[in-house]
């Protein structure tokens, strides 16, 4: 940066750079960034930083402050950002509304309850992972190829605009039943001439988080897609579970199951597709009324 090497910086000097990188240099306070007005690259992760403002900082396209103990990041200014690595601080809120060309933002481990990413359309990888996320809208995200959302507090997931989707992290969530199989079914399709995308949804280190079925397994693969799960060592290809008393697969026990099961039993006739053996969830080998009361006592 001291060009000349006289222990001060000039105006050129400043004007003249473009990069500047102190991660790990602990570091606790950055004041004077601002005048690096042509910065189009700050790396100052993994350092001390309670605070950071890059307001005047208008030309960065790359911000590294991850590592830090941020827990407020202003980048409302910052328009050309194309990637934001803002993980591992105490960020309780995330404001990116205005950062319309951002590719990559890595905003895991951090506190957030909320993120707004509509219109940052530009999205190719979205890493949200260990938050308070309740809810988290990607309809507008079209070119999101990689999407890291497990270990929040979601509900449900849409993800039928992102057709560009090939991995899809989810685990650690509460996504079952009903929000699951919608889940499943807004799944992309994947090309014939493509290798199989990969659904990350179940560990066994988060056991009360997300539940999928084997039917919703096999929905998932006929859509092109690998069922994931984490087995305390490694990712493995999951098969799905068969909740107890779920005579239709869908993941909830409820009023359905028994209208199914009755059906079948006074008319012989099933929903196409049905795999009639989930009839039979007391294991006896028949399908009768014993199923039904079975199903009844089974019920949350």
């Amino acid at each position: 940066i001291d060009a000349n090497q006289d222990g001060f910086l000039n105006p050129q000097e400043i004007a003249d750079v473009t990069v500047i990188d102190v991660k790990e240099k602990e570091i606790s306070d950055l004041t004077g960034i601002g005048f690096f007005t042509a910065l189009t690259e700050l790396k100052c992760n993994s350092n001390s930083l309670t605070a950071l403002d890059v307001s005047d900082n208008t030309a960065l396209t790359v911000l590294w402050c991850n590592n830090n103990s941020l827990s407020s990041l202003n980048v409302s200014n910052n328009k050309a950002l194309t990637k934001l690595y803002c993980y591992s601080n105490s960020l309780t809120s995330l404001d990116v509304s205005n950062n319309k060309a951002l590719k990559m933002l890595y905003c895991h481990s951090n506190s957030l309850g909320s993120l707004y990413v509509s219109n940052n359309t530009a999205l190719t990888i979205l890493e949200c992972s260990h938050n308070s996320l309740i809810s988290l809208d990607v309809s507008k995200n079209t070119e999101l190829t990689n999407l890291y959302c497990n270990n929040n507090s979601l509900t449900s997931l849409d993800v039928s605009n992102n057709t560009e989707l090939t991995v899809l992290y989810c685990f650690g969530n509460a996504i079952r039943g009903a929000s699951m199989t919608a889940l499943v079914y807004s799944l992309p399709e994947t090309p014939e001439t493509e290798d199989a995308r990969k659904l990350y949804v179940c560990s066994d280190e988060t056991p009360a988080g997300n539940f999928i079925t084997v039917k919703q397994v096999e929905k998932a693969e006929g859509k092109g897609w690998i069922v994931m799960e984490w087995d305390g060592s490694d990712w493995v290809p999951y098969a799905g579970e068969i909740l107890d008393g779920d005579a239709n697969g869908n993941g909830v026990v409820d009023q359905q199951d028994v209208e199914d099961v009755q059906n079948y039993i006074l008319t012989g006739v099933a929903p196409e597709g049905v795999d009639t053996t989930l009839y039979d969830v007391n294991g006896d080998y028949a399908i009768n009324a014993a199923d039904i009361v079975y199903i009844i006592n089974a019920m949350p």
